[in-house]
């Protein structure tokens, strides 16, 4: 948490101390230097005084309700959902954010009385009186002066610091192991500290992403296990985690001397928006440089899928209004030296905080803790620096390759279209990840259809929010094969799902 890798093998409880120590004195500069995917709840029992932190990153959410009595808070949303204390209302804002961006804009939630802390944020409650205060903040990070070669290295050092760090003293980890550039990286890295790793895949298979781990596993011979998705079976969210936790308990009973913690699993999350600067392109740099923020919003609006027909007229336009100025406060509260760095910030403050959510919600179950380099503070705050054009499309990542073992490109790896290719040519006819993906998503498309079959006729229809009739229709054209309605019926079980959880009680 603290300080690595100055730290190495120093003891939680130490740096908790130190921390605490801090907190006493007054001081929160302390949280600058603490890295990693984590929460902090600090109390102080004489002066009744609490503070709730969120990291940097704000990947691990922090959930809090406050009242005229009690603040609850938790980094499981279901825990204060099963309280009677905590107020539920629907946040149709909030939840629409979600399934058309991918991610809650600011502090929201599905429920309009809970919020969630952003990252580099702390929550301090004294005297019945509670205050957010920003500690840290990604555009107060100026531009590096440095060359790109002198970047490289940087990041190189730095990258490397982050796996050893998040591997500690353990001679035999367990990691992910896709088709990608993020998950060999670490697993390089990992291979040149001598590491002895077990790699475990889930793809479908004849794809890129099946076909690619187990050839570079080969070439560093490292014990590789894969698991091939299936499209029959009972849909379930997080599904990778839970066939990934199957997986992790065949290589326990296999292997006599698989790694002690086999549930801590290094893993490439965060990669491609981090570091490959997916989402981001050419033009929406210039429009932020020349301060046309409206107009890449206005774009973003037009790509982005709002249910207009499914919703009831009345909501439409609140909704889309709310989302257009939610994006409005996002962007223009960020400050950056260079405004084309901008951009790339708002999806770090959003869609990379609220990436793995539904993976914490669960970790209770699935029992996977990811270890994820590309989330470390000090990493993230050396890409802040580089200049925002050189990382465009994987560039910058594709020299930082270079940097590695030689091994590192021996077989081909998983590109993003539009980006830059992979350099290891490659004749075969293997398939994306994302055209691989079409089986399953016909399968996702049938439950979703099932769920909206079963519920639309149910007591908690959203009839508030949800036109029924036009519900209907999608269900008969769906079946038919005329349409693929499964966007709609994937909103339907949202706000069903939530509308039931809060009685009917909406706020917009």
């Amino acid at each position: 948490v603290l300080r690595p890798p100055d730290n190495i093998g120093r003891s939680r409880t130490s740096v908790l101390e130190e921390i605490s120590s801090s907190f006493l004195s007054g001081q929160k500069n302390i949280l600058r230097d603490c890295q990693g995917i984590y929460n902090l709840c600090w109390y102080d029992t004489q002066k009744r005084v609490l503070i709730l932190v969120s990291a940097k990153t704000g990947v691990r959410p922090l959930y809090y309700y406050e009242n005229e009595n009690y603040i609850y808070f938790s980094g499981n949303l279901g825990v204060l959902e099963s309280l009677k204390d905590v107020t539920k209302r629907m946040d149709l804002v909030g939840i629409t954010e979600k399934m058309i961006l991918g991610s809650f804009l600011g502090r929201r939630t599905p429920y309009a009385d809970i919020q969630v802390l952003r990252g580099g944020e702390y929550l301090e409650v004294q005297k019945f009186q509670s205050n957010i205060i920003c500690y840290f903040k990604w555009d107060d990070i100026p531009v590096s002066s440095c060359n790109t070669d002198e970047l490289l290295d940087q990041t190189y050092q730095l990258f490397n610091q982050a796996v050893a760090v998040r591997a500690w003293r353990e001679e035999s980890v367990f990691a992910f192991l896709s088709g990608g550039m993020d998950s060999r990286a670490i697993v390089t890295s990992l291979w040149d500290m001598g590491k002895k790793i077990y790699c475990g895949n889930i793809s479908f298979p004849g794809s890129q992403d099946a076909v690619y781990p187990k050839e570079f596993a080969d070439v560093l011979g490292l014990k590789y296990y894969s698991f091939s998705q299936r499209i029959d079976g009972k849909f379930e969210k997080n599904r990778i985690q839970y066939m990934m936790s199957e997986l992790i308990s065949q290589i326990s009973e296999q292997e006599n001397y698989h790694p002690r913690f086999p549930r801590l699993v290094l893993a490439g999350e965060g990669g491609s928006v981090g570091f490959g600067h997916v989402y981001m392109h050419k033009d929406i740099v210039e429009k932020m440089r020349k301060g046309e923020v409206d107009h890449v919003i206005t774009n973003m609006m037009k790509k982005i899928y709002i249910p207009r027909r499914l919703m009831k007229k009345n909501k439409i336009s609140q909704v889309e209004m709310a989302i257009y100025e939610d994006l409005s406060k996002e962007l223009k509260s960020i400050h950056s030296e260079d405004p084309g760095r901008s951009f790339y910030i708002f999806l770090l403050n959003n869609d990379q905080r609220c990436h793995m959510f539904t993976h914490f919600e669960d970790i209770n179950l699935h029992q996977i803790e990811s270890l994820t380099p590309f989330y470390d503070g000090r990493f993230l705050e050396l890409i802040v620096s580089v200049p925002v054009d050189i990382c465009l499309y994987h560039n910058f990542y594709t020299q930082f390759f270079e940097k590695f073992p030689s091994e590192i490109k021996s077989v081909p790896w998983q590109t993003y279209p539009g980006h830059l290719p992979c350099t290891v040519v490659d004749n075969r006819k293997l398939a994306y990840q994302w055209s691989a993906n079409e089986g399953n998503t016909k399968f996702y498309s049938k439950a979703q259809y099932d769920v909206c079959k079963k519920n639309i006729f149910s007591r908690n229809f959203p009839k508030k929010i949800v036109n029924r009739p036009y519900l209907l229709m999608a269900l008969l054209l769906h079946n038919l094969n005329i349409k693929n309605y499964s966007s709609e019926f994937n909103h339907f079980a949202n706000y069903h799902k939530y509308y039931s959880t809060c009685d009917g009680s909406i706020v917009v």
